[in-house]
């Protein structure tokens, strides 16, 4: 059985999956037909149900014209760096100098304490 937060991923890359194919505009049955794949087998996987072998998740990702990290990138194990490049330094980007000089402040605030919260997350290990 599965456990809940890799039910949770996999349905998290089904959507993506789902997005990606709505903004090429095109259906299910092609994206399958594309990929070798029946279409209700990608209902599966867009619906979480079903996981992509990597294979199919790779023949997707070029289908789709999206990285294969797009698809997998809130799995603990994707580097940080991606999550920084496509997702947080383009927020950062619309901020004001005065709100970056905050989150600044409060990224020191959380260094800080992040190194006790992990020496305790390893006593528990």
């Amino acid at each position: 059985m599965d456990r809940p937060d890799e039910r949770q991923f996999f349905s998290m890359i089904g959507m993506r999956i789902r997005e990606a194919r709505k903004e090429k505009n095109i259906t299910q049955k092609q994206l399958a037909d594309l990929i070798d794949i029946n279409w209700k087998y990608l209902g599966s996987i867009e619906h979480g149900r079903q996981k992509p072998s990597l294979s199919k998740l790779i023949q997707i990702s070029m289908a789709l014209d999206k990285s294969l990290d797009y698809f997998v990138k809130d799995h603990p194990f994707v580097y940080p760096e991606y999550q920084l490049n496509t997702e947080i330094i383009p927020k950062l980007a619309r901020c004001s100098n005065r709100t970056l000089k905050a989150l600044n402040t409060i990224l020191d605030i959380l260094l800080e304490i992040q190194e006790p919260l992990e020496k305790q997350d390893n006593y528990y290990e």
